[in-house]
C-alpha cells in the first residue's frame, strides 16, 4: 500500500517527518485520501514500459491530480496546497533516489573533482574574483552549503543548498561593497568555491535537479533556474581554465 511504502522510506532524521498542514503529518494526509494508495501499484504495473524518469513524472502527475481534486484543496489556501504537494513529491523523490541517482561518480564528476584538487592552491584573484569581494568568512559558509548538497536526497533539499550558496555570496558582497552584485561578481566566486569544496558528484547533482525538478513555486523555477545556470557556467569555466593552463 502507498501509505506503508512512504513509511518505509529511509529518512536521515526523524524530525524530517514534520507536520505539513493543520497539525497533520504526511501519513495523516495519505490516510485521508485513500486514492493515493493505489498510485504505487499503478506505477509498478507499468514499470517495464517506461524509464525511471517517465515513471517518476507519471507518479507526480497522478499525485498532483489527486491533491487538486481532493476536498483538502477546496478548503485551504492555494499556497498551503502547494506546500503539501511539495512535501508529498519530496517523499516520492526519496523513494526513487536509489534508482535514479548514480551510486558512484560519473566520468564527468571524476574529471571535475580531479581539476578542483589540482587547482585548490590557487588564490581567489586567479579566478578573477574582485579584490573588494573577497571575504573568507563568507566563503567558508558558502563552501559548507556546496558540500551539504552532496548528501541530500530530494531535489528541493539540493536546490535549497545551492540557493543558500547564492544568497550567502550576494549578502556577503553587498555587505562589503554596499552594491547589488552582478553575474561578473558572483560567477568567479562560485568557481573558486567549487574548487575549494572539491565536490565528488556536482555534475550528477545538477543533472538530477534538472531532470526531476517539479515546478511548484517561483523559488524553484525563477531563482532555481538562475542558480543552476550559474553552477553550470562555473563548472564549464573550471574545465576550460584547467585545459588552458595544461596547454600553456
Amino acid at each position: 500500500m502507498f501509505n506503508s511504502f512512504l513509511r518505509n522510506i529511509s529518512f536521515k532524521k526523524k524530525e524530517e517527518r514534520k507536520v505539513i498542514c493543520n497539525g497533520n503529518t504526511i501519513q495523516d494526509f495519505i490516510k485521508l485520501y485513500p486514492t493515493l494508495k493505489g498510485i504505487k501499484e499503478l506505477i509498478l504495473t507499468e514499470k517495464d514500459k517506461y524509464s525511471c524518469k517517465e515513471l517518476y513524472l507519471n507518479y507526480v502527475k497522478l499525485v498532483k491530480k489527486v491533491i487538486a481534486e481532493s476536498s483538502f484543496a477546496n478548503n485551504v489556501h492555494f499556497p498551503e496546497v502547494n506546500r503539501v504537494l511539495a512535501y508529498v513529491i519530496s517523499y516520492i523523490q526519496w523513494s526513487f533516489y536509489s534508482q535514479v541517482f548514480p551510486k558512484v561518480p560519473s566520468e564527468e564528476d571524476k574529471l571535475i573533482n580531479q581539476y578542483c584538487k589540482a587547482m585548490k592552491n590557487l588564490r581567489p584573484e586567479e579566478f578573477d574574483v574582485k579584490t573588494q569581494n573577497i571575504n573568507m568568512s563568507m566563503f567558508k559558509l558558502a563552501i559548507k552549503e556546496l558540500q551539504k548538497s552532496e548528501h541530500e536526497y530530494t531535489v528541493e533539499a539540493k536546490m535549497n543548498n545551492y540557493l543558500t550558496l547564492h544568497e550567502v555570496i550576494g549578502k556577503g558582497i553587498t555587505t562589503l561593497t554596499d552594491k547589488i552584485p552582478g553575474a561578473d561578481d558572483i560567477t568567479p566566486i562560485i568557481v573558486y568555491l567549487i574548487v575549494q569544496a572539491t565536490p565528488e558528484m556536482i555534475n550528477s547533482n545538477i543533472r538530477y535537479i534538472e531532470t526531476y525538478k517539479v515546478d511548484i513555486n517561483d523559488k524553484m523555477t525563477g531563482e532555481g533556474d538562475y542558480c543552476i545556470r550559474g553552477l553550470q557556467m562555473a563548472v564549464e569555466f573550471i574545465k576550460g581554465f584547467k585545459r588552458k593552463h595544461q596547454t600553456s
